[in-house]
C-alpha cells in the first residue's frame, strides 16, 4: 500500500495557492471598481465584469449556473456601490432636503435592483454554500472512514503474513526434524502404524491453504487499491467543490460588506438630514419662546413699577410710626434699666457673702484631699512591692516551664525517632515477609506443577515399561517356537555378539528404563543381543 501523506499534502498546497489566487483576483478587481468614479469607466468596467466569460470547472452545468448567478450577483452589488457612491458624494442642498419628490427618479430605476431585491439572493447563496460545506464535511468522515478500514486491513494483512511466516516456518523445521532423524527411519518399519503418510498429507493440506491464503491476499489487496484509486479521485473532486465553495462565501463575505457600508452611509445621510431638520425647528421654537417671553417681561415690568410705587407709600407710612414707637421704647427701657441696677447691687452684696463661705469650704476640701493623697502613696507603696514579689515568682514560673517545655520537646523528639525506627523496621519486616510470601508462592507453584508433571511420566513410564515387557516377552516366545513365516519379521540388526562369562545363565535381558532429572526426555533405546529396547525419560 502507499503512504496517502504526501499525496494529501500536495494537494492541499496546490488548493492554498488557488484560494490565494482567486483571493487576489478578487480584491484587485473590488478594489479597481471603487477607485474609478467617473460614469464612464464605471459603465465600462461594469460591461467588462458583466461580459467576461467564466470556464466551468469539471465540465458541469450546475457549478456553471451557480457561477453565473453568483457572477450576476456581485455585478449588480457592484453596480449598486458606484451609484450609492454617485448620491453620497456631492453635498446635499437644504432644497433637496425638504423637497424629496425633486430628486432624480429614473437614474436608480434602470437595470439597478433595490437592497431588498438583493437580500433574497445572498441568503440563497448563502444555503448553497452551508450545502456545499455539509456535503464537504461528509466527503471528509468517508474519507477518514476509509482511512481507518485500509489501516485496518493492513494490520489484518501484517498478521496474516506472520502467521504465514510462523506456519512456513514450522513446515521447514518438521520437514528438517523428518529428513534429519534415521532412528525415525529404521523404526519406521518396525511398526506397523507409521505416521509419515499423515504427516505428508497434513504437509500438502497445508501449502494448499496457504495458496489459498495467497490468493485471498491478493484479491484483497486488489479491491482495496481499486478502493483507494477511486476515493482518492472523489477527494480530488470534493477539493474541488471546497475550493469553489471558499471562493464563493468570500464573494458573498465581500458583497455584504459592501452592503453593510452602503446601509451605514444611507442610514448616516438620513441621520443627518433629521439632525438638521431637528435644529431648524428647536431654533424656530426658540425663536418664538423668545418672543413670548419678552412679552411676558415687559408686562410684567409695569405691573412690578406700579406695585413699587405703592409699596413706597406704605413704607414711609410704617417708617414715621415706627419712630413714635421706639421714643416710647426708649424711655420705657431707660426706667426699667434704673430698676434693674438697684437690684443688681442687692444681689451682688449677697453673692460677696456666699463666695466667703464657699472659700471657707475650699480650705476644708484641700486638707481632706491631702490627707487622702498619703493614704495613696503608702498604698501605691505596697502594691509596687507586692508588684514586684509577683514578677519574682512569675520569672521563676516560666524558667519552670521553658526547662518544662524543652525537656518536652526532647521527649518527643526521641519519641519520633523511635516511632520512625519501628515504622522503618516494620516496613522493611513486611517487605521482607511479602518477599518470602511470594516466593514460597511460586515455589508452591512449582512443586505443585512438577510434581504433577513426574507423577504423569511415572504413569507414562509404567505404561510403557509394561508395554515393553511384553513385546519382549513375545519376541521371546517367537525365538523359541516360530508361528509366522520369517518374510514378516524386520531384519535384526548386526551386532557383535557380546562374550559370556562363565556362571552367568542365559535369560533374556531385561528392559532398563531410565528417568532424567527434569523427566522431560523419553526415548527407546535397544540393548542386549536379542534387540530388546529399553526405556529412557
Amino acid at each position: 500500500m502507499k503512504p496517502l501523506g504526501s499525496d494529501e499534502e500536495y494537494e492541499l498546497g496546490d488548493y492554498q495557492k488557488n484560494l490565494r489566487e482567486r483571493a487576489n483576483r478578487s480584491i484587485q478587481q473590488l478594489s479597481g471598481v471603487l477607485s474609478q468614479r467617473s460614469p464612464d469607466a464605471e459603465g465600462s468596467e461594469v460591461g467588462d465584469a458583466v461580459g467576461r466569460p467564466r470556464s466551468a470547472a469539471g465540465g458541469k452545468e450546475e457549478a456553471a449556473c451557480s457561477r453565473r448567478s453568483q457572477s450576476d450577483a456581485v455585478n449588480q452589488l457592484k453596480i449598486l456601490l458606484l451609484k450609492q457612491r454617485k448620491e453620497t458624494s456631492p453635498p446635499p442642498s437644504p432644497s433637496m432636503r425638504y423637497s424629496p419628490s425633486k430628486l432624480p427618479q429614473g437614474e436608480g430605476a434602470a437595470g439597478v435592483p433595490a437592497i431588498q431585491d438583493l437580500v433574497p439572493i445572498i441568503y440563497n447563496q448563502s444555503e448553497y454554500i452551508q450545502h456545499l460545506e455539509a456535503e464537504v464535511k461528509f466527503c471528509k468522515e468517508e474519507v477518514q472512514g476509509v482511512k481507518q478500514r485500509v489501516q485496518v486491513v493492513v494490520v489484518e494483512n501484517e498478521k496474516l503474513q506472520s502467521s504465514l511466516t510462523k506456519t512456513l516456518m514450522d513446515n521447514t523445521a518438521l520437514e528438517s526434524t523428518l529428513n534429519e532423524s534415521p532412528g525415525v527411519k529404521g523404526h519406521a518399519g518396525f511398526w506397523p502404524g507409521s505416521r509419515m503418510p499423515q504427516e505428508i498429507d497434513d504437509s500438502h493440506t497445508w501449502k494448499n491453504k496457504l495458496e489459498q491464503l495467497k490468493a485471498l491476499h491478493q484479491a484483497q489487496t486488489e479491491t482495496l487499491e481499486a478502493q483507494v484509486t477511486s476515493l482518492r479521485r472523489e477527494l480530488v473532486v470534493s477539493q474541488r467543490e471546497c475550493e469553489e465553495a471558499g471562493s464563493r462565501m468570500r464573494e458573498r463575505d465581500e458583497m455584504m460588506a459592501a452592503l453593510r457600508s452602503v446601509r451605514s452611509s444611507h442610514q448616516e445621510g438620513q441621520q443627518r438630514e433629521w439632525s438638521a431638520c431637528l435644529q431648524v425647528k428647536q431654533a424656530v421654537e426658540m425663536a418664538e419662546e423668545a418672543n413670548l417671553h419678552k412679552a411676558r417681561g415687559e408686562l410684567l415690568c409695569e405691573q412690578l413699577s406700579r406695585e413699587l410705587c405703592r409699596l413706597r407709600e406704605r413704607l414711609e407710612r410704617e417708617a414715621q410710626g415706627l419712630q413714635e414707637k421706639l421714643a416710647e421704647v426708649r424711655a420705657e427701657a431707660r426706667s426699667e434699666a434704673r430698676r434693674g441696677m438697684g437690684e443688681l447691687a442687692q444681689t451682688v452684696s449677697s453673692l460677696s457673702q456666699r463666695v466667703a463661705e464657699l472659700e471657707g469650704q475650699l480650705d476644708r476640701v484641700n486638707r481632706e484631699r491631702s490627707s487622702l493623697t498619703n493614704q495613696l502613696e503608702e498604698t501605691l507603696r505596697k502594691l509596687t512591692n507586692h508588684e514586684q514579689e509577683s514578677t519574682k515568682t512569675c520569672i521563676d514560673l516560666r524558667y519552670q516551664l521553658s526547662q518544662a517545655a524543652l525537656k518536652r520537646d526532647e521527649t518527643q523528639g526521641q519519641l519520633r525517632e523511635l516511632a520512625a525506627k519501628t515504622s522503618r523496621q516494620t516496613e522493611r519486616a513486611s517487605q521482607e515477609v511479602e518477599k518470602l510470601s511470594s516466593v514460597l508462592v511460586g515455589c508452591q507453584h512449582r512443586l505443585e506443577a512438577v510434581q504433577k508433571d513426574g507423577s504423569q511420566w511415572q504413569t507414562e513410564a509404567l505404561s510403557l515399561a509394561e508395554q515393553l515387557a511384553n513385546a519382549q516377552r513375545q519376541l521371546h516366545l517367537t525365538s523359541r517356537w516360530p508361528i509366522f513365516p520369517r518374510w514378516w519379521l524386520p531384519a535384526p540388526e548386526q551386532r557383535p555378539a557380546p562374550a559370556r562369562r562363565p556362571g552367568r545363565s542365559l535369560s533374556p535381558p531385561q528392559p532398563t528404563v531410565e528417568v532424567s532429572e527434569m523427566g522431560t526426555d523419553v526415548a527407546a533405546v535397544p540393548r542386549g543381543a536379542g534387540g530388546a529396547p529399553s526405556l529412557q525419560l
